[in-house]
Parts: structure tokens; sequence; C-alpha cells
């Protein structure tokens, strides 16, 4: 798949994925956040990466080599494409969803093991610390307002990075499609 055709999905699975991820119960809320950043992060590799379909779906299916989110959120840790604060966060955005993909049932944000989890949430705390207005009286101690501010703030600090890589793969493209490149026959012609 082409970077134009990525991004072409990327946003129908957002519109997608917000229509979902409004009124949703506890357990699909935690697993379509992570797997909305999931895709996200897929898309920040990929953008630093040459924009060849078959390689690229050798490394990202499921089951490959980047092929899990948590793979994927140490790729782009290591290759400086995120900071370590939303690494971590990544960390415990997966746990929160594996409890809740691996649990049978009667799970929710208000369970302990949750709780506690979403406390671990970082991203949260900076942003009421600002006092950002998205938020109201009480969402600071909410695991689920925390959860939920924690996927949409770290979707847009992971976006960012992949935003000036695709800018810088353009302006890379344009320059190259400037470059005139005489074939080698013309050249040994020139020789003689």
């Amino acid at each position: 798949m082409t970077r134009d055709a990525d991004k072409k999905r990327l946003l129908d699975d957002i519109k997608g994925w917000l229509k979902d991820f409004q009124g949703e119960t506890d357990r699909a809320t935690a697993v379509l956040g992570a797997a909305f950043l999931d895709v996200q992060l897929e898309m920040l590799l990929k953008s630093a990466m040459r924009d060849d379909a078959k390689e690229l779906k050798l490394l990202f299916d499921p089951g490959r080599d980047i092929g899990g989110f948590k793979t994927r959120a140490r790729l782009a840790y290591c290759l400086q494409l995120i900071p370590r604060e939303i690494f971590d966060e990544l960390g415990t955005i997966g746990k929160i969803r594996n409890v809740f993909a691996h649990g049978l049932h009667g799970l929710a944000f208000s369970s302990p093991e949750i709780t506690d989890l979403c406390q671990e949430l970082k991203v949260p705390d900076d942003l009421f610390r600002v006092g950002w207005s998205g938020f109201e009286e009480g969402d600071e101690k909410d695991p689920r307002a925390r959860y939920v501010s924690s996927v949409a703030i770290t979707q847009g600090v992971i976006a960012e990075p992949r935003k000036k890589l695709e800018q810088l793969t353009d302006k890379y493209r344009t320059v190259l499609s400037l470059i005139h490149f005489p074939k080698a026959d013309s050249h040994e012609q020139q020789q003689r």
C-alpha cells in the first residue's frame, strides 16, 4: 500500500474510530484506544521507512517482525521518533488493553487493577496541571477519563513527527524530480 493510500485509510479509520469510541463499554474503549495508537505507531514507523509496499507488509503484518504494539512502540522510541514519556505511556496503555482483552468478564475502569494502572498514566497529570479545558471537575481521578485523555494526547504526539517526516519525504521527492539523471547510454555516447 502506498503512503497516499495509507493516509486515506488512516483518515477513514480515525473517523470510524471516533464514532465507535464515544459511548462504548469500558472494555471496548480500552481495546479500541490501544488499537488506534497501534495504527498510529505503524503509520509513524512507515513514514520513516522506504515506500516499498511488499517489504513493509512483510514487516508490519500481524505476527511479523514489527507486527505488535509493544515492538512498534519500542522501535519508535529507539529511532527517536517519540520521547521516553510517550513510550512509557504506551506501555501502560498496552497493559490496560491486555487486562481488558484477556479478562473473561466483570472488568471496568472502576476495577481495582484497572484503576491502579490508569493512575500510572502520566499524560493526564500534565493536562490537569496546566488546566486543560477538556476536563471537568474530578476527571483527574476518573480512570476512564484518564485513559481516554491519555490516548487522545498520545495520538497527537505520535502524529506530529509523522507529519514532519512526510514533509521531508515530499521535499526529497521534489528535489529528486528536479534533478536530471542522464541515461547510461547517453553518457557513454558523450564519452566517445
